[in-house]
This record gives structure tokens, C-alpha cells and sequence, in this order.
């Protein structure tokens, strides 16, 4: 408070400028919190123990990666695959609709439609499963897939399933 008497040249004028800065950088925070949270989905599972398989040469054999139910009924919305594999085998990932499966030759027990992936929706009571093929004797070693995904407000690029290594066996 200043007084009548006080000169002009010694009363000290509240700056705005304090409180524009303070609320540029409560702005800033929410923005960057904003950019990570829906960058940032939780992880999805990658077990530790790979799944061995053996598969007769020329037959598919198909192996569950995911189920979103088991998972807190997650629902992701593929949009891009990625599958890394050692050896020679042809590998596809799929989405069992309607269904699981562990290990099996005979997927339509399981599943009332098979789907490509990328461009799919994985949700509760699905499956992400991996179709695998080869023609010769031999192994391979598939890595575990990598799903480029959204999910609700989030988006991101994560790890799912198993590393599995397949035997192709001679029939």
C-alpha cells in the first residue's frame, strides 16, 4: 500500500509478466504429460520361455501370441505388423476372431474367421495368433511381433508373444 506522500518513482507496480510465465509453463507440462500419455500404452506381454514347435513340412501350424482378455480386455486397433525370422519359413499374423488358440494344425476348431493383422481390431475374445510354413526340412526362429497399435486415445509400437522356434519335419 502506498501513501499520498510516497513519489511515483518509488512505488513498485506489480509486473504480469510473473504470472504469464508461470502459467507458459504449467501449459507446457500438461502438453508434454499430454504427448507422452498418448504416446505410451502399457507394454503388451513378451514371454520369457520361447514356444517349441514341430511342424510337417508343407502344413500350417498356428501359434497364439495374444489374448486381450487376459490382458485387462484391452481392444488395439493394428495398424502395421512387423515379424522378424531366422531361417526359412513363411509367417503371417493373424487374428483368430471369436476364439484362442495354444498350438494347432486346425484353426477353424478354434476360430470362426482367421484375418489378416494389420488393419484388424484385436479385441476381448479374440486372438492374435501366427500362421507358420514351410515347404522343406529345416528350423526357424520367429522373434516375438511387433504391433504398431492404437488403443483408445494411445498409440504405439510394441512387442507381443513368444519367441518360437519351429522344426519342419519331413512327413
Amino acid at each position: 500500500m502506498t501513501d499520498a506522500r510516497t513519489p511515483r518513482s518509488l512505488q513498485v507496480d506489480r509486473s504480469r509478466r510473473g504470472r504469464v510465465l508461470i502459467w507458459v509453463a504449467a501449459v507446457a507440462v500438461a502438453v508434454a504429460f499430454g504427448a507422452w500419455f498418448v504416446t505410451h500404452p502399457a507394454p503388451l506381454p513378451v514371454p520369457d520361455e520361447p514356444v517349441t514347435v514341430q511342424i510337417p513340412r508343407g502344413e500350417s501350424e498356428y501359434v497364439g501370441l495374444y489374448d486381450p482378455a487376459a490382458d485387462d480386455d484391452r481392444t488395439l486397433h493394428i495398424s502395421d505388423v512387423s515379424i522378424d525370422v531366422e531361417g526359412e519359413a513363411t509367417v503371417s499374423v493373424l487374428v483368430c476372431q471369436n476364439g484362442t488358440v495354444s498350438v494347432t494344425h486346425e484353426p477353424q476348431t478354434f476360430c470362426t474367421d482367421l484375418v489378416e493383422a494389420e488393419g484388424a481390431t484385436l479385441s476381448p475374445g479374440d486372438g492374435l495368433v501366427l500362421e507358420i510354413l514351410e515347404d522343406e526340412e529345416g528350423q526357424a526362429t520367429i522373434d516375438p511381433v511387433e504391433i504398431s497399435f492404437r488403443e483408445g486415445v494411445q498409440w504405439g509400437t510394441h512387442q507381443v508373444g513368444p519367441t518360437v522356434e519351429a522344426t519342419f519335419l519331413s512327413r
